[in-house]
């Protein structure tokens, strides 16, 4: 019958009943799998069965009384008992194997107990006050909530070239690297890159009121200014009001989302040629004849 740990007596005097959930009568001596052990002075260890038998040895008293737990008790309390296989009694401070700490605020995190006395700040929390959902609220508000994975805006670097997805307050879905828009602003292209129909609508509502006192020229370079020559609706519509094709109760329909004749002209970008010629016209800053 195969020998077990209770069989041999220096090593049942170091079994530990109370870590170990078998009794050392139900462990093989030859185990590879990792067990506590309790040594004369009370310090507890983990250790196979099978090395047991060559080396029975304390790694705390090894370290004659300057363990991790000895010179550091503040890094001690912050050891993962879960995720390593040793306590801080079995290593000192100048190790440099990584191993599991958690912070007050649970987060877990690896590092050397060597790299822990020189800085022992959880990684999670100080990114939390540097990432981009801290940094930059208004562009984090647009991290999409389902494809980017686990990964959210208070887990990412404002610096971060990684291409993320993005969703803007329009429903608008979209990739952009996270630098490029933290450095930039980068805002939707969607909305920005070339103008809607609720954007053209937005530029009419702010000119009612004006229509009557501007010229073509200057009607042209304010839409210019707020971008509305972008795409090719945008670019229809700012044609057709610089020559003058629209009477201002129909710019007012349209205001009001109602229907008039600016709606043709708002979704169809055909119409190049007028284009070109108010554009020439407001680069020369000649008014264009009625």
């Amino acid at each position: 019958m195969a020998e077990t740990v209770a069989d041999i007596p220096a090593l049942a005097a170091l079994w530990d009943p109370e870590m170990n959930e078998e009794p050392a009568a139900d462990v093989l001596a030859r185990s590879y799998r990792t067990a506590w052990w309790k040594c004369p002075s009370g310090h507890s260890f983990e250790r196979k069965p099978r090395m047991m038998s060559t080396d029975p040895s304390c790694p705390h008293c090894a370290l004659g009384g300057v363990s991790l737990a000895d010179t550091h008790p503040h890094l001690a309390r912050r050891w993962h008992q879960a995720k390593n296989a040793m306590s801080p009694s079995a290593v000192n401070a100048s190790h440099t194997a990584s191993v599991w700490w958690v912070c007050p605020e649970g987060h877990s995190f690896e590092r050397s107990p060597l790299q822990m006395v020189a800085d022992d700040h959880c990684p999670h929390c100080a990114l939390r006050s540097d990432s981009l959902a801290a940094r930059f609220p208004e562009i984090a508000a647009e991290w999409h909530p389902h494809k980017n994975g686990d990964l959210t805006a208070e887990q990412v670097e404002p610096e971060h070239k990684m291409t993320a997805w993005w969703l803007c307050s329009r429903g608008h879905e979209f990739q952009a690297s996270v630098k490029s828009r933290t450095k930039s602003h980068g805002r939707c292209p969607q909305c920005f890159g070339a103008w809607s129909v609720e954007s053209i609508r937005a530029f009419v509502q702010s000119l009612l009121g004006h229509v009557n006192v501007l010229t073509p020229s200057e009607m042209f370079a304010l839409a210019m200014q707020a971008g509305a020559l972008r795409g090719g609706a945008s670019r229809a519509f700012v044609q057709a009001l610089t020559t003058g094709r629209f009477p201002v109760e129909e710019l007012e329909k349209f205001a009001e989302n109602k229907p008039s004749l600016v709606d043709e002209f708002a979704t169809n970008a055909d119409f190049s040629l007028e284009l070109q010629e108010a554009h020439q016209a407001a680069e020369r800053k000649v008014e264009l004849p009625p």
